[in-house]
């Protein structure tokens, strides 16, 4: 059974493939979020629903979702405290749940899945490299024991995979955030040394008295520091 998933055009495969491809391509932290849950569905067992959750703030939250049920489902946990997605986030360990109807652990959450129509599921966590957890992907399916064919092998591959696709266009990100923040702060540095340079040369000053003139016209004529270097620099004179 173990081999006949990992076998080349089994659907496992291919949307383990499609995962790690993820992981070469710039895509925005929302496209990737949406693959990874529709890829969930098409590759793991008879999964209907699939949404990933996450902890900030000291809150749970669900950042993806293939089904507003989904979200329902995860939300009873929530409000609860407890069930298979807090429990695989918390522990990073595979949380099963055959059937809703066997057991009686997470009332609440049973209780919410079985008004939705769901009767089984498989909650997998979500860990880049040792310890960096992203969150906990949650499978959901209208059926009874719908993940019992579903290696755990294959199963925490597949969400291993995944937390290193979201963490790779959660860096993207930041990535593209610094460097939106820092270019303007280089080039309010490069006017500000080329003003300085100007007035240095008509004052025949030092630098430290050359920003000090920046700096004092700024404040007198409350106008930004950088706006005022930049009319030296096009003007060629010193402030006054």
């Amino acid at each position: 059974m173990t081999i006949g998933w990992f076998e080349e055009g089994s659907s496992f495969q291919s949307s383990l493939a499609a995962l790690i491809d993820l992981l070469v391509v710039e895509e925005s932290l929302p496209t990737v979020l949406e693959r990874v849950v529709a890829l969930a569905c098409d590759g793991l067992g008879e999964c209907d629903l699939a949404s990933i959750t996450t902890h900030h703030n000291n809150e749970y939250q669900t950042i993806a979702q293939t089904d507003p049920i989904a979200v329902t489902i995860d939300e009873a946990q929530y409000e609860s405290g407890s069930g298979p997605c807090i429990d695989a986030f918390r522990h990073r360990s595979l949380v099963s749940v055959p059937s809703m109807a066997d057991g009686d652990a997470w009332p609440e959450f049973r209780s919410a899945a079985r008004a939705q129509g769901v009767l089984s599921s498989f909650s997998l966590p979500m860990v880049a490299g040792d310890d960096e957890r992203m969150g906990a992907l949650n499978l959901y399916a209208r059926r009874d024991h719908a993940f019992n064919s579903v290696p755990p092998a294959a199963a925490l591959l597949f969400a291993k995979q995944a937390a290193g696709a979201v963490w790779a266009a959660r860096t993207q990100e930041r990535t593209r955030d610094v460097i939106e923040h820092l270019e303007p702060a280089l080039s309010t540095r490069d006017v500000i040394s080329t003003a300085k340079g100007i007035i240095m040369t008509n004052e025949k000053i030092t630098p430290d008295d050359a920003f000090a003139v920046l700096v004092s016209a700024s404040q007198r004529r409350n106008v930004k520091l950088r706006d005022i270097a930049a009319e030296v620099v096009e003007t060629g004179s010193t402030p006054r």
